[in-house]
């Protein structure tokens, strides 16, 4: 029977580690947008279509810095990656044995220029998801104001379904 308990301990504590530093490289490199985004959290309907505003512009200039950010991670992912497989073909030209063995050993004695290369590809991952979500947000705040705007609209020039109907009937 396969012992899963281990390999779940281990994944656990390595999933941990990578995760708390990808936390502390994201977290200074999206402190602006998530501080933005939280401000949204109070309610959308308590902010002046100035503050949308605002806070939309604030989250689109700062999705050009995770941008940069994004685009730096990805080049230390390739390089990481470059790293490894670097490593790879001098550990295996050194070491002694059959061809699956010289993999192994290979294998395991660039296990840390392979975890740089997943922390970045994680990174990475992480800062174009949040660009995403930006983007979607700055789209959500944006229909918001067209629907107030729309509101106000109607509000200060008030017509009747039959005005409306008519209107569109003799055009």
């Amino acid at each position: 029977m396969i012992n899963l308990d281990n390999a779940y301990a281990e994944t656990d504590e390595v999933v941990n580690s990578l995760g708390e530093v990808v936390g502390s490289i994201t977290r200074d490199i999206t402190a602006e947008l998530d501080n933005q985004i939280a401000k949204l959290k109070k309610g959308v309907d308590t902010f002046s279509n100035g503050d949308l505003r605002e806070i939309m512009a604030c989250i689109s200039v700062e999705t050009y810095y995770v941008g940069i950010a994004k685009e730096q991670s990805s080049l230390r992912d390739a390089c990481a990656t470059a790293l490894y497989k670097e490593g790879m073909a001098k550990a295996f030209a050194v070491a002694p044995g059959a061809v699956e063995s010289k993999k192994q050993q290979a294998v395991t004695s660039t296990m840390d220029k392979q975890a740089v290369s997943i922390l970045y590809t994680t990174v990475t991952n992480l800062l174009k998801t949040k660009i995403d979500e930006a983007h979607r947000i700055v789209s959500v705040i944006n229909g918001i104001l067209m629907s107030r705007a729309s509101d106000a609209k109607q509000y200060y020039n008030p017509r009747s379904e039959q005005d409306t109907m008519d209107m569109n009937n003799n055009e």
